[in-house]
């Protein structure tokens, strides 16, 4: 999934493969390119945490990529190391450190979709319940084609991005070559 300047969401492609690894995320970006994306600005990615997509990305697109590391994520990953009675206390040091102290704040700000993977999540939420009646899988190609048309019903139903205002300063942002190449951002 991609966000453009104007601030829609686009399914950019699917690829079969049965786990994330680097190699299958390579070829995902490599088609993507050869299809047309071009990323002549600095790019910002937000991965779920996993190391394969990071250095597919790194690969494909170079080091001036910043990568977001999904906060929904690594907040799970690190509550789920905690016993019970850490996890609100936890929880509220970490968003307060991350700068989302304020709901009402949080919620209205861009950041609010580019701090998580939540948009691609519910997509496939989306992709799942549209194929799930479906009993009789005859192969991949089958797959392919249900994931796709899932996805294009999901696309219909994007809405704009949240918090889309601040969208010329998070690109005066990425230009901004003080920025370190390879940054992991969060």
């Amino acid at each position: 999934m991609g966000i453009e300047q104007d601030v829609t969401k686009r399914i950019l492609g699917v690829l079969e493969g049965a786990t994330e690894n680097s190699e299958l995320v390579g070829d995902l970006l490599e088609n993507l390119k050869e299809r047309g994306l071009n990323l002549t600005r600095r790019a910002l990615f937000v991965v779920d945490g996993s190391k394969a997509l990071r250095k597919a990305i790194r690969d494909v697109f170079g080091k001036r990529t910043l990568i977001q590391r999904c906060q929904v994520h690594k907040l799970r990953n690190i509550v789920s190391y905690l016993p019970p009675s850490r996890e609100a206390e936890t929880r509220r040091r970490l968003k307060a450190a991350w700068g989302l102290t304020k709901y009402d704040e949080a919620r209205s700000e861009l950041r609010k979709t580019l701090v998580t993977t939540n948009p691609i999540e519910s997509s496939f939420e989306i992709v799942k319940n549209h194929a799930r009646r479906v009993k009789n899988w005859n192969g991949s190609a089958m797959v392919l084609r249900w994931v796709g048309t899932g996805l294009v019903k999901a696309e219909r139903q994007f809405r704009r991005v949240r918090g889309y205002k601040p969208m010329p300063q998070l690109i005066a942002a990425l230009e901004n070559e003080s920025l370190s190449e390879g940054k992991e951002v969060a």
